[in-house]
């Protein structure tokens, strides 16, 4: 077995050897001090290695600010709703299986929040989310924007736009536009009317 090297006084990280103790093993330990003045010890072969590079807190640190680096989530786990508009959104693509299925997925960059954040920009006050232009394909700058659950429910891939004298739009938005209730408009067009008499104020003689 050979013969160990002393390593008093050299520096590890931020852990500086003290002295030698003993401890229940067959290891060499050292007491350090850490830079942040508590003591602790620590095996040698774990200094020398770089396995341990202080008491705990550089892996504290190093959370800190990956949380704090961009303002938007703090230590405790606070959010800001522009964070949690975008963690929802990539774990939707990772864990939902219509997302999935329709391989629907979060562009490379926005897999980091800082490059969302500059792209997208801080979600508006009020009822906003993130909202995909075209449902058939996944989340990108030129593909999403800040929506309303109005505006998200218009571009749903189950709604039926109607195009009338130039105009068109979703069933829900003729009948808003015309003061008509939606239903009746929709049973108008399931029954193969033209379009003049699906979206025609009043009963049908």
């Amino acid at each position: 077995m050979g013969r160990h090297i002393d390593i008093t006084g050299q520096k590890f990280g931020r852990l500086t050897t003290v002295k030698r103790v003993k401890n229940n093993g067959l290891c060499a330990c050292y007491l350090c001090q850490c830079e942040c003045g508590k003591y602790v010890p620590v095996r040698a072969h774990h200094l020398t290695s770089g396995k341990t590079k202080s008491c705990g807190c550089l892996q504290v640190d190093v959370q800190r600010e990956r949380q704090t680096k961009h303002g938007h989530t703090k230590m405790g786990g606070i959010k800001t709703p522009t964070y949690s508009s975008w963690r929802s959104m990539t774990d939707r693509c990772r864990r939902d299986k219509r997302y999935i299925m329709r391989g629907i997925t979060v562009c490379e960059e926005w897999k980091e929040f800082e490059n969302f954040l500059s792209d997208m920009g801080e979600r508006p006050e009020g009822n906003y989310s993130i909202e995909r232009v075209d449902n058939d394909k996944g989340y990108c700058p030129s593909n999403c924007k800040w929506a309303t659950k109005r505006e998200q429910a218009n571009n749903r891939s189950v709604n039926v736009v109607l195009e009338y004298k130039g105009e068109r739009h979703t069933l829900a938005e003729w009948a808003r536009l015309l003061g008509m209730k939606k239903n009746t408009i929709s049973n108008r067009y399931r029954r193969g009317l033209p379009i003049e008499k699906v979206l025609h104020k009043g009963s049908l003689r």
